[in-house]
């Protein structure tokens, strides 16, 4: 009787280790993942600050064409 015990408890012991194992293989994965994505979200980011500096930029182009087309109607406005 004390040996089957033994035996119970050491194959639980076994299993435990396994299921330990196996969650420190899927931590480790979803540590990997976190880091992926975290990678990612520092290029999005980055990607979004490249796209407001390029907006602006283009805004100022806008406003400068604008200021441009007006400069020369007023101008042909006074010629005529």
């Amino acid at each position: 009787m004390m040996f089957d015990c033994e035996s119970d408890m050491g194959y639980q012991i076994d299993q435990l280790q396994r299921d330990l194992d196996k969650d420190e293989e899927y931590i480790a994965k979803l540590e990997e993942e976190n880091q992926r994505l975290e990678y990612q979200a520092s290029k999005a980011e980055a990607l979004e600050e490249e796209n407001h500096r390029k907006d602006q930029t283009i805004q100022q182009y806008q406003d400068y064409i604008r200021e441009l087309v007006q400069s020369v109607e007023s101008q042909q406005g006074e010629k005529l």
